[in-house]
């Protein structure tokens, strides 16, 4: 049971000045002259105020289970410690500067902006606790299309950003108890229109090797390989894409293969470069495990 011994002095105020003589009284105004005797009165209602806000104090303290005690002033500074102040409390945003790699610092506030001038090669959170609910602004230039990753582990459900110019994607997450940030709100993307809705499917052709579209829950490439192999490559899996697909058509009806490709350094099906498709309309689905490509 927490305790204190921080009592206030003189609680019926017996033998002190009234309200309306201490503030008249010339020692109040003037303090105690040289040698000066303090009569009991005044001396009464002083260490009556001095003592009782302390000891109010430290009873609210009490009241929420902390001990104080006045025989070790250091003990007594780290309980003090607990009482917090507008110091204690991040900023309500703030604006991260521009880098290749973005660090979002949760000890300097739960609220972030960052203007995309460039690509982002790789981000990170940092000092979140339990329970934090994180805003993170991001802002695309007037030049628009700039990349931005969100970390690759310890995240759940984060969308991808919008690529238009002068665009905002705004993201809430909040921090599981094991750390992990989860994505508590879709991604919403802004123009100066006003909402940019966040495709979940895209439907496309093409005809030459390239890198398949991120942004897009599902993606289907209609691919003509008339003119020679064609390689699409997937863009790079990661555990906040898990369950994300990628279905590749080959429409034409030459012998020229269709190469479905992980990205460098990952595999299909857990060793495998690439799967061919050689046959007209014959169809392959991949879908994200969270660290490569399995074929369904």
């Amino acid at each position: 049971m927490a305790t204190t011994n921080f009592l206030e002095w003189d609680p019926p105020l017996t033998n002190a000045e009234l309200d309306v003589t201490y503030a008249a009284d010339s020692m109040r105004l003037n303090g105690a002259a040289a040698s000066a005797i303090l009569p009991s009165p005044i001396t009464n209602k002083v260490l009556h105020q001095a003592s009782i806000f302390p000891a109010a104090f430290c009873q609210m303290l009490v009241a929420k289970g902390y001990s104080t005690s006045d025989a070790d002033q250091n003990a007594l500074a780290t309980v003090l410690a607990n009482v917090k102040t507008s110091a204690d409390f991040p900023a309500a945003i703030v604006t991260v500067t521009y880098g290749t790699t973005i660090t979002f610092d949760a000890a300097t506030s739960y609220e972030f902006f960052l203007q995309l001038t460039g690509d982002v090669a790789s981000s990170s959170f940092t000092h979140t606790a339990p329970g934090q609910e994180l805003l993170v602004i991001i802002q695309q230039d007037a030049t628009g299309n700039r990349a931005f990753p969100w970390p690759v582990s310890g995240i759940i459900g984060a969308g991808p950003i919008c690529s238009i110019a002068n665009s905002y994607s705004i993201q809430t997450f909040v921090v599981l108890p094991s750390g992990t940030l989860a994505a508590i709100t879709r991604m919403q993307w802004l123009s100066s229109t006003g909402v940019v809705g966040l495709p979940d499917t895209l439907v496309v052709s093409q005809s030459t090797s390239g890198t398949v579209a991120s942004g897009y829950r599902e993606v289907t490439e209609k691919v003509d390989a008339s003119g020679g192999v064609v390689t699409r490559t997937f863009y790079a899996a990661s555990p906040i894409l898990a369950g994300y697909k990628i279905n590749i058509n080959k429409t034409d009806s030459s012998q020229n293969a269709v190469l479905a490709t992980a990205s460098s350094g990952q595999f299909i099906n857990g060793s495998f470069a690439n799967f061919p498709i050689s046959v007209q309309f014959n169809s392959l689905t991949f879908q994200c495990d969270g660290s490569g490509w399995i074929l369904i």
